[in-house]
């Protein structure tokens, strides 16, 4: 496994350091229904990165929901 240090110097520089400023905890607990639901998606993750979320216990793919979605929230909307 490579060295930590070796893993930030692949990261992609066009997301910029303080993207995650914006970004909220989840817990795990269900949401109330919503009108809005999710779609299923299947997708290939890096296996330390699957690790790490699901060593975090229960509701990781709501953590990797909410990670994605401070992401796309901190970036500007495209035609503004």
């Amino acid at each position: 496994m490579r060295e930590r240090q070796d893993l930030t110097d692949d990261a992609p520089r066009a997301i910029p350091r303080d993207w995650y400023k914006g970004a909220r905890l989840e817990t795990g607990i269900p949401a109330p229904p919503s009108s809005r639901t999710k779609r299923s998606v299947t997708m290939r993750l890096d296996p330390e990165i699957l690790e790490h979320i699901q060593a975090q216990g229960r509701g990781w793919q709501t953590r990797i929901n909410a990670v994605l979605k401070a992401y796309v929230d901190s970036r500007p909307r495209e035609g503004q």
